[in-house]
């Protein structure tokens, strides 16, 4: 059981590195929202506003949106940290630290690519873009990683379906937080059924045998 402690703890590691580097990206959004809030202050006071203001409301919007887009990235990073672990741990997988990073890195830069996209073609277009993007970065590069495309597609769909039901939280405010149970309730229905069978104590002879 050392083995799996000590990955567990490396993964947390990995984990809160990232969480920080996202405060930061949180930092670069209300900086960006609050020179558009001073600019559309700005153009209300003159005489012809209305496509300028509208502009800057669009934009307003954006920064809002992907920044609560943003508080859910640890949720992104549970799953496909997680849908790792399992996999190394049930089908004798060896992935690296190193790997476990550039999939969490792929992950957070999701963000990233939806404020820059989003700030030129609007935030359900820039949505779409970086999340295909990134889930089809994430799921080609786990087919290699896990040694088959088929355990990277079970990721990917887990992927698709949270990227979907993010969408609808962040349009439906009112139903945020029923929303959010039902996704971190069904997370864990998964992770339970998927492994109900499985012998953790049986981890300790495997690696006294390896």
């Amino acid at each position: 059981m050392e083995k799996t402690t000590q990955k567990l703890v490396i993964i947390a590691v990995i984990c809160a590195i990232l969480l920080i580097a996202l405060q930061l990206f949180d930092g670069l959004v209300r900086d960006r929202a609050h020179y558009a809030a001073i600019a559309q202050e700005n153009v209300i006071a003159q005489v012809d506003h209305a496509e300028a203001s509208a502009t800057l409301g669009n934009r307003l919007d954006l920064y809002r949106l992907t920044e609560r887009s943003s508080k859910y990235a640890v949720l992104f990073l549970l799953i496909t940290f997680g849908g790792c672990f399992l996999f190394e741990t049930l089908r004798g997988l060896r992935i690296h630290p190193v790997q476990y990073t550039l999939v969490g890195a792929a992950v957070c830069i999701f963000y990233l690519l939806l404020l820059s996209l989003g700030e030129y073609t609007g935030f359900t277009a820039a949505y779409l873009i970086a999340a295909f993007a990134c889930n089809g970065l994430i799921t080609g590069y786990l087919s290699a990683v896990l040694g088959g495309i088929r355990r990277a597609a079970v990721l990917g769909g887990l992927l698709v379906i949270a990227y979907a039901v993010l969408y609808l939280l962040l349009q439906t405010p009112r139903f945020t937080l029923l929303l959010g149970s039902l996704l971190l309730f069904a997370a864990l229905a998964a992770t339970m059924y998927g492994t109900r069978h499985f012998d953790w104590y049986d981890l300790k002879k495997r690696e006294d045998l390896s």
